[in-house]
């Protein structure tokens, strides 16, 4: 019974010792899930920590060749990843001084794949012909930490010559270009130009040149404001700057002494000249061709009047001719009048372009005249009878007997036929008309001569066919 008791006794108390060693193993586990808790928490406020310090600089970003610092997220803008890519968000325009480090404040979302580079990209500014003329290159290597947010990165003083660039951030690996901005770097002008001394109307392009007063460097990009003033007469236009930072531009007034300012746009841009500018009065070029004519028909005499290589649009030419002075406008560069000169003979004329107060000088030249006696014209023979041939022969000679060189003849019976005059002489083929009812019924036919040149007159002859 004792021993039965004890045995009983001894199961109990091994059961209770087994249920509190499961309990303390329980607890112990439990205990280290807690702490490993605590662990990733401690961790997770240590990655933080340093993401902080990353944005506020006191941490350098890993094989950054700049200062470009992650930030806590301050915009409300967020970003959507697409993939493991990382995004670059620009302002539409950014303004810095040349003299001074000026920061570009821009957005980023790094890449979540922690086994690729958090970024990678270049950060370059194109000049306005889209030379590059500034460039950084930004990467953060795989395994860093990432973070969303706002990031600055700092151009140098003086690395920029003042005028208005692009702004570019280019994807390392594709050459994407991820965003882009304006960029204006403001700074002082100093402008070269020098007093200018042109001829009205020459057309000559003048320049003037851009650089920073610092450094010396061209300005370009930069819209200049060319002013001319005489008395309270201005006349203002806008040129920009190429990439040397020069501006070509004509001087398009009249003539007289003018002040000319030079001065920048746009507000970002300060500096400003005055130079003088003297417009003389143009010369001209008159040049008269030689003419030819026929008693009884107008002469055109022509002038053809130039200024530096450029036509005259403007004023009169007076034509001198036989004792009389005939007066022509001048269009287009040229200038025409015709003249009746009834006698045949050699004639010198002079043409001279008779210049204005105040744009142009006065210029002359001289060159012949010719014209020649108009003849007066017969057509043979007088009367003509149909021959077994059936062609008709016709002459046209000058009332002197010389040979008619040129023009046609008008054969009319019903209808017309032209035939060529060559030598004087005229052939037409009358047989295939032969049985045309007209000719059966009357046989008369008209011919006339009509000259194409004014060296004959035109004359005409009625014919009787006899049959």
């Amino acid at each position: 019974m004792i021993n039965k008791k004890y045995i009983l006794m001894l199961i109990v108390i091994a059961g209770i010792c087994a249920i509190s060693a499961a309990s303390a193993a329980d607890n112990a586990a439990d205990g280290v899930a807690i702490d490993d808790a605590n662990d990733i928490a401690v961790n997770i406020d240590k990655d933080l920590e340093n993401a902080d310090e990353s944005a506020e600089g006191e941490s350098k970003l890993a094989s950054s060749e700049d200062d470009s610092e992650l930030g806590t997220d301050e915009s409300s803008e967020t970003l959507s990843l697409s993939g493991d890519s990382y995004k670059i968000d620009l302002n539409d325009e950014y303004q810095i001084s040349s003299y001074e480090d000026g920061k570009i404040k821009y957005y980023r979302e790094d890449c979540k794949d922690l086994s690729q580079d958090a970024y990678h990209y270049f950060i370059r500014v194109y000049d306005n012909k889209q030379k590059p003329v500034y460039e950084k290159t930004i990467i953060n290597k795989s395994g860093h930490v990432r973070a969303n947010g706002n990031a600055n990165h700092t151009i140098k003083a003086n690395s920029l010559a003042p005028g208005t660039y692009v702004l570019k951030f280019i994807n390392y690996d594709d050459a994407t270009i991820m965003d882009s901005a304006v960029l204006k770097v403001s700074g002082n002008a100093k402008i070269k130009a020098s007093d200018y001394t042109v001829y009205y109307k020459s057309d000559s392009k003048k320049t003037a040149t851009l650089t920073d007063e610092k450094t010396g460097k061209p300005m370009g990009a930069v819209t200049v404001q060319v002013a001319l003033t005489k008395g309270k007469t201005i006349i203002k236009h806008n040129f920009k700057t190429d990439s040397n930072g020069k501006i070509y531009f004509k001087i398009p007034v009249t003539t007289g002494t003018w002040v000319v300012k030079f001065t920048p746009v746009e507000s970002y841009v300060s500096g400003t000249i005055n130079k003088v500018v003297t417009v003389k009065k143009a010369t001209v070029t008159v040049k008269v061709k030689k003419a030819n004519g026929y008693t009884g028909y107008k002469v055109k005499l022509k002038a053809t009047v130039t200024t530096h290589g450029k036509k005259v649009n403007e004023g009169k030419v007076v034509f001198n001719i036989n004792g009389k002075k005939y007066y022509a406008n001048v269009k287009n560069g040229k200038a025409t009048y015709e003249v009746s000169l009834n006698k045949a003979q050699k004639y010198t004329y002079s043409a001279k372009f008779l210049g204005s107060a105040n744009l142009y000088k006065s210029a002359k030249s001289k060159s012949k005249a010719k014209v020649r006696q108009t003849f007066s014209t017969k057509i043979y023979p007088k009367a003509y009878k149909i021959k077994a041939t059936k062609k008709l022969f016709f002459n046209v000679k000058t009332t002197d007997g010389k040979k008619v060189s040129s023009g046609q003849l008008k054969v009319k019976m019903k209808k017309a036929f032209w035939i060529k005059v060559s030598n004087g002489k005229a052939t037409f083929k009358l047989k295939k008309y032969m049985k045309n009812a007209y000719y059966k019924k009357k046989g008369k036919l008209k011919v006339n001569y009509i000259p194409d040149t004014n060296q004959y007159k035109s004359t005409y002859k009625k014919y009787k066919l006899k049959r």
